[in-house]
């Protein structure tokens, strides 16, 4: 394992690029999309909580779009991502379980 993780695109069918990689990035044990941003992604890991922020492009506009059953994109595909904010906790103990708030604005683990 190399504590790289993927994004698979249900739409397309496909593994979305770029990878999401980072030094801190250890043992990833889960994961949760930040309700308010679509575009934020936590991860826990062994040393702390990784915030990353994906971009996504809009290749089409939705009337171009297809249903994904008949071979369309049908939304938009990941284009790149960066770490935002790496957080550890004082005690140095490993994010096994992460949560967002209903409106994003704290994060448990």
């Amino acid at each position: 394992a190399d504590d790289t993780v993927l994004l698979y695109d249900l739409a397309r069918g496909g593994w979305s690029l770029p990878r999401l990689s980072h030094a801190s990035q250890h043992l990833v044990s889960c994961a949760e999309w930040e309700p308010t941003q679509p575009t934020s992604l936590a991860l826990g890991c062994a040393s702390g909580v990784c915030l990353w922020a994906i971009a996504f492009a809009h290749e089409q506009t939705p009337q171009q779009q297809q249903p994904a059953a008949a071979g369309g994109g049908g939304g938009p595909s990941v284009t790149g991502a960066h770490l935002v904010r790496f957080l550890s906790h004082a005690s140095g103990a490993p994010a096994s379980s992460i949560a967002w708030s209903p409106y994003g604005g704290q994060l448990a683990t």
